[in-house]
């Protein structure tokens, strides 16, 4: 009896770690679809994504529904489904262009900037990003072949700044190279354990180079 009772442990075990691996948390499905893309395993990006939107969507959309501009700086926790539907979105419209699909990414970008035009992207650096602006800004670039700014009736001076080590990965696994700590919450950081190769990962210009 004990034996039949161990070895129901470890098959439960197994399980855990095979079928059980879906992550339960919206931003757990951000995390890893950044993390796959880097990676090149496009199809496990396609299943992840889309299992994100189908699974908090509708929680997603309700809060999208009470926003007419962007949540107070220090709210934007309380609108994590709606942010983390719209990045994942965002990855899967990044997933279709490296896959050269480009007519389907334009309209995954359509969608989220129609869907969740307040929704941010939460930036391992410590900021968030406007996912409707840079959704913006790729679909200009896949019809036009250009990133447009916005214009200004100043004149301005632009200096084309050549970088010296562009990076060896883009975007950066940054969970290879350090351990985030707090995550979702005010005291939040991310402790780095492997300077040199986090160095190499991001180029010249971004912490810690």
């Amino acid at each position: 009896m004990k034996y039949k009772n161990l070895l129901l442990l470890v098959t439960g075990l197994l399980f855990c770690f095979t079928a059980g691996a879906a992550p339960q948390d919206s931003y757990e499905y951000v995390k890893k679809g950044w993390s796959l893309l880097g990676k090149g395993e496009f199809e496990e990006v396609y299943r992840l994504t889309d299992e994100c939107i189908e699974k908090f969507s509708q929680k997603a959309d309700i809060l999208a529904s009470g926003l007419e501009s962007f949540p107070s700086k220090g709210e934007e926790d309380n609108y994590a489904p709606m942010n983390n539907v719209a990045t994942c979105y965002f990855i899967k419209g990044e997933t279709l262009i490296k896959e050269g699909k480009t007519d389907e990414a334009k309209k995954v970008f359509e969608t989220v900037i129609e869907k969740y035009p307040y929704a941010q992207s939460f930036d391992p650096r410590g900021w968030y990003w406007s996912i409707k602006e840079k959704a913006e800004m790729t679909l200009n670039k896949l019809e036009t072949g250009r990133v447009e700014e916005a214009e200004s009736e100043e004149d301005v001076v632009i200096t084309r700044v050549t970088l010296y080590d562009k990076g060896d990965e883009f975007p950066v696994d940054y969970e290879k190279y350090g351990k985030f700590l707090n995550e979702g919450k005010k005291n939040y950081k991310f402790v780095i354990k492997n300077p040199i190769g986090l160095s190499d990962a991001v180029g010249e210009g971004i912490y810690p180079n």
